[in-house]
């Protein structure tokens, strides 16, 4: 490869690039954005990172309404559904792709009006009386909230106005029973007070069928309300109160599998009946205050977010045949799994004091104090054929191998332990008949002859009464892989950015963060409930969940910082540089004790049996 031909063409694209952008910036007006990218209001124009604004004219124009249409118009954007219901957002490649719950910490970091919003099922909540949407490419940690290593989405809500009354209503109607009602109207309360009242419903029937409990899915039914109040205290001080509230209640989102038998695309087969419920929530207040040589900023919120989510696990039918799937045989089908529900309850408090200065001369600064306070709880419930029977031998096909029924009372850990486990040290015991002090069952002795298994009733009645395990069913509210986490991650961060102009045309910035984590686990997770630690066998019989955690805790801090250089060619072109680090809160990941991973492969087996 020739290098000096291939630099020569490199410098020519790069050269006819930095003269078009300069003739066109002369030749063309370039429309004038400001935003709050960094804690000030100035032009787009003048600020040295990749940011996006969006104003609310476009916002209307592009029917932009949640996250997932930021996709279509915002580069380097991704936002997509997980499992259906789960919001996942990447900027630049960057973002939590994982599969989401309460505990996680996104990459890419949701504020509304500058508040950190921590829990990420805040993100199916409908755009509602939006200003502009502001898109921070690249780590933010230096002037952001929390987690915000992939970037940052600022939706900003229009202020409330003191120029009177005045709204905006409208509806719209469409196929499958679609109805869609948005208003916002805004009322001046006093000589000081303005107030701000926005609300949006949404219902469509269902574009999904499911052939096996007749519920359609892909439905919507949602509503969103939102009151804001802004008071303006005088002596240029300002406090602003909104709330903002969120419902969904719908069957949910059809996600067909991989083998499911229905040829239309809008159909499928499961035998688990779906819902999807949420509730969100956020109460936050704002004051302002400008001090002259400065301007004061305090943001303080509550938060709620509480989901129920029901659906089928394995997206098959019972007894459909698996194709797809590689190892299995012929005749394998799928067999039930499905979660009942997985729930999870997220309250949280943010705090943040910001200082952000207005010098004459070349120095300036943005200076904050950020906390954060987050507690969830989540739990899951996955049911399958084979935990099932787990819990009540009867079900088993083997039941009515081993002594025609005569077990069917039985199930458990300490049974099928016995019944797996016990044929090896059993085979001789119960090749010697046994002895009639043994014969607990009323069943007689092995016949001698060929070394005795489980298999053979007289020889588990034995080994069962031997080792003291009695008749017993898991409920099966009991039953199933459970999974029940308490959670508190709390931050304490102080971070800032530091402006110097080197030159009436070049500015250089430098900032930093300290972050100081602690995040508190509290998880109790068990391949159904009899493998749980701490259980006794009076609580199993009682048929009551109750609650056996495992603390643990994670302590970590963190120093992050950004360095940038930008110089203005001319009035309408700017390049720059930067460099820059972020912080993401540690998390914790589920375990599962050796005796439950033995469980697990026991259960496998038992699937291959009673489906192969």
């Amino acid at each position: 490869m020739n290098y000096n031909i291939l630099y020569k063409q490199i410098l020519l694209i790069v050269s006819f690039f930095f003269f078009w952008t300069y003739a066109f910036a002369q030749e063309n007006a370039i429309e004038e954005v400001f935003v709050t990218a960094e804690k000030r209001s100035e032009s787009v124009q003048d600020i040295s990172q990749a940011v996006t604004a969006i104003s609310s004219d476009e916002i209307e124009s592009k029917n932009i309404t949640s996250f997932v249409d930021l996709s279509a118009i915002v580069p380097g954007v991704t936002v997509a559904k997980n499992e259906g219901y789960k919001t996942v957002i990447s900027i630049r490649g960057v973002g939590n792709e994982t599969n989401q719950n309460a505990i996680a910490a996104p990459s890419v970091a949701f504020h509304m009006d500058g508040i950190f919003i921590a829990s990420p099922f805040s993100l199916q909540t409908d755009f509602i009386d939006v200003d502009r949407i502001e898109v921070l490419r690249g780590p933010q940690g230096t002037l952001f909230g929390q987690n915000s290593t992939g970037g940052v989405i600022n939706v900003v809500s229009k202020k409330p106005s003191m120029e009177g009354y005045f709204g905006k209503s409208d509806i719209t109607f469409g196929n499958y029973g679609l109805t869609k009602f948005r208003s916002s109207n805004n009322f001046v309360v006093s000589d000081s007070t303005a107030a701000r009242f926005s609300i949006s419903t949404t219902d469509r029937d269902g574009f999904s069928d499911n052939l096996v409990t007749g519920q359609d899915l892909d439905d919507d039914s949602n509503i969103s309300l939102r009151a804001d109040f802004l008071i303006d205290l005088g002596d240029n001080s300002s406090l602003r109160f909104f709330g903002q509230y969120f419902d969904v209640d719908r069957n949910g989102s059809a996600m067909k599998g991989i083998d499911d038998p229905t040829p239309n695309p809008r159909d499928l087969r499961q035998d688990s009946v779906s819902n999807h419920e949420l509730t969100s929530s956020v109460f936050a207040a704002i004051y302002e205050n400008d001090l002259g040589f400065a301007n004061l900023k305090i943001m303080a919120s509550v938060q709620e977010d509480d989901i129920s989510v029901t659906r089928d696990n394995d997206r098959h039918n019972y007894g459909d045949p698996m194709i797809t799937i590689p190892g299995f045989p012929a005749d394998a089908t799928y067999q039930r799994a499905e979660f009942r529900p997985e729930t999870s309850l997220v309250d949280t408090t943010t705090f943040e004091i910001n200082l952000v200065s207005n010098f004459d001369g070349p120095l300036n600064f943005t200076v904050g104090l950020y906390s954060y306070d987050s507690r969830s709880h989540n739990r899951f419930q996955v049911q399958t054929a084979s935990w099932g029977m787990a819990g009540d031998f009867s079900l088993h096909p083997y039941s009515k191998l081993i002594g025609n029924g005569m077990f069917d009372a039985y199930g458990g850990l300490d049974f099928y332990q016995t019944l797996i486990l016990g044929g090896l040290s059993g085979s001789s015991t119960c090749a010697l008949g046994g002895t009639p002090t043994g014969n607990f069952v009323g069943i007689p002795p092995a016949a001698a002859g060929p070394p005795a298994s489980t298999l053979n009733p007289s020889c588990l009645g034995f080994l069962l009464a031997a080792g003291g395990v009695y008749p017993f069913h898991v409920p099966t509210n009991l039953s199933g892989y459970i999974n029940d986490n308490h959670v508190r991650t709390k931050a304490n961060a102080a971070l800032g950015e530091i402006y110097y102009d080197l030159s009436e045309d070049t500015q250089l910035t430098v900032g930093f963060r300290y972050n100081e984590d602690t995040v508190m686990d509290n998880p109790m997770t068990c391949l159904w409930v009899q493998d749980c630690e701490n259980y006794t066998d009076a609580q199993y019989a009682s048929n009551i969940y109750k609650y056996f955690p495992t603390p643990v805790l994670v302590e970590d801090n963190a120093f992050a910082y950004k360095v940038a250089i930008s110089h203005d060619i001319n009035e309408g072109v700017m390049v720059y540089g930067n460099i820059a680090t972020a912080v993401t809160a540690d998390g914790i990941s589920e375990k599962v004790a050796l005796r439950s991973l033995l469980l697990g492969i026991f259960l496998l087996l038992m699937d291959w049996v009673i489906c192969c």
